[in-house]
């Protein structure tokens, strides 16, 4: 009988295993998206929705658990003051898993860990609590510095006092990406390079600033790369791409990996 098989070992001893959950939790809470592999999303789904469900009962022995999780005062507060409120009437399912295909070099799956949409009541309490008529509504949040970033917009059917709103944000139309492998060559037994070529295009009437995650995988470093970039993971790198309104902008970059 397999008893013992309800948690994934993922190859890693206990202690291992929790500082990698406990970093991506920190991540996700974080950016509210995040590239893993898709074993990895499936066990760390469970774990952050937890947390949300615990984030919508604000007192101090609720903000100690957390804690005790994340182990970062600025994370409890976004749980609590942010995620907690936004799914207060939402009885569980705040993330979702998009697959996005096997990684190159080990061929592991990859998969997107996002939160959901937005949902929010028409009501006082919130700034609203008026009849909405018909329109497109912009949603901005935040930064670490204080700033505002925009997040995303959707359109709205008429919408009553003290109805729900439901925002489905985070998939441009207007913005165009193709990618393509535009060299790859093994330096040893275990050794690879490969430079790719990301190519997006704005169709918007204004100037924006894409953030491209591309999962990398096994031990690798950056050669060279046409934008600033960050490693956010230990299998991805974010490139900040500005893409003019009405205008095309191309990101190249080189990598070499050992697996």
């Amino acid at each position: 009988m397999r008893h013992g098989m309800v948690n994934r070992k993922l190859g890693r001893t206990s202690a291992h295993r929790n500082a990698l959950f406990r970093n991506q939790l920190s991540s996700l809470i974080d950016r509210e998206r995040i590239i893993t592999t898709l074993p990895k999303a499936k066990e760390l789904r469970p774990q952050i929705e937890r947390l949300i469900t615990i984030g919508r009962t604000d007192n101090i022995h609720n903000r100690r658990q957390v804690f005790r999780i994340v182990g970062d005062e600025t994370l409890v507060a976004k749980v609590f003051d942010t995620l907690g409120p936004r799914f207060a009437d939402r009885p569980g399912g705040y993330t979702r898993i998009i697959k996005i295909g096997p990684r190159r070099g080990d061929a592991a799956e990859t998969a997107i860990i996002e939160f959901i949409g937005y949902e929010l009541k028409n009501e006082e309490k919130v700034g609203l609590g008026m009849p909405m008529p018909a329109g497109i509504v912009r949603v901005y949040q935040s930064d670490s510095k204080g700033g505002l970033q925009f997040v995303g917009e959707d359109r709205i059917d008429h919408t009553p006092k003290d109805e729900t709103l439901n925002l489905k944000i985070g998939n441009a139309f207007d913005v165009v990406c193709e990618r393509k492998q535009k060299d790859f060559d093994k330096i040893a037994d275990n050794v690879y390079e490969f430079e790719y070529e990301v190519t997006l295009r704005n169709h918007k009437s204004m100037p924006v600033t894409v953030e491209v995650n591309e999962p990398i995988g096994g031990s690798w470093r950056m050669l060279q790369s046409s934008h600033q970039w960050e490693k956010t993971a230990a299998f991805a790198a974010q490139f900040k791409v500005p893409v003019p309104q009405d205008g095309t902008a191309t990101l190249t970059y080189r990598v070499r990996a050992t697996y």
